[in-house]
């Protein structure tokens, strides 16, 4: 009976070994199962397809060489039309107690030529011309034109690559003829003129502007007369600008 006894215990002593050792085979299994699992869920994670790698860019595909971009404008011509609305002076009083009409605008035109000395700041000059005149049922109508020069500054302000808004200031002078019936007088005085540009460009080497401000121009004491013409007011220019 002992001998049997000693006989089990051994037997189940040698079980608990082999079922110790399958359980130890079966966590080993399990936990390699787990990662080849792991690793099939994310393929390439740790060593990606050299197929799946983004191919390289193109040298200067991102940064393009400079020289590649369009150079800045550095000289601008700009040609503009006008339309003045401006205010009476002695000489429409007395013109009006000859029985002369008044005017309703001052229609002109002017050529401004600038160069940049940076890319907000143009400086140049500006060639005008302005009319008006005072009409009469009964007899011809007087007339007056003004021819002036001024040296002209911009402050750009560009909204985009296209759009800028400018400040615009001018001054100088020029001189006014004044003609009624036979006679004519003339004279001269000062010019200026401060308002703002809109433009937008059109290609490279073009832009549609429309410019407003309030521009004076008057000549004192015309022919001796004692009479102040007048071709100052209110004025709004369209126009286009070169930029070669």
């Amino acid at each position: 009976m002992p001998h049997a006894g000693r006989g089990g215990l051994s037997d189940r002593g040698e079980v608990a070994q082999v079922t110790s050792r399958a359980i130890v085979v079966m966590l080993a299994s399990w936990a390699l199962a787990a990662g080849s699992a792991a690793a099939q869920a994310a393929p390439g994670a740790e060593f990606p397809d050299e197929a799946e790698q983004p191919a390289p860019a193109e040298p200067g595909a991102e940064l393009p060489d400079a020289a590649d971009e369009p150079a800045e404008p550095t000289t601008a011509i700009a040609l503009a039309l006008s339309v003045g609305f401006p205010t009476d002076e002695t000489l429409d009083e007395a013109l009006s107690g000859l029985g002369y009409g008044g005017t309703v605008a001052v229609p002109g035109g002017d050529v401004t030529v600038l160069f940049a000395l940076a890319r907000w700041f143009w400086i140049g000059g500006r060639v005008l011309t302005r009319g008006r005149d005072w009409p009469r049922p009964d007899a011809p109508s007087a007339s007056a034109v003004g021819v002036g020069a001024l040296v002209t500054g911009e402050l750009r302000l560009h909204v985009n690559r296209a759009a800028l808004v400018a400040l615009v200031a001018a001054a100088g002078g020029g001189g006014i003829g004044f003609r009624l019936g036979e006679s004519t007088e003339t004279g001269v005085g000062p010019a200026a003129f401060l308002g703002v540009t809109l433009a937008s460009a059109v290609g490279e080497h073009a832009a549609l502007f429309a410019r407003l401000g309030y521009e004076y121009f008057e000549a004192n004491d015309i022919g001796g007369s004692g009479y102040d013409l007048n071709l100052s007011g209110g004025v709004i220019a369209i126009g286009a600008e070169i930029r070669p």
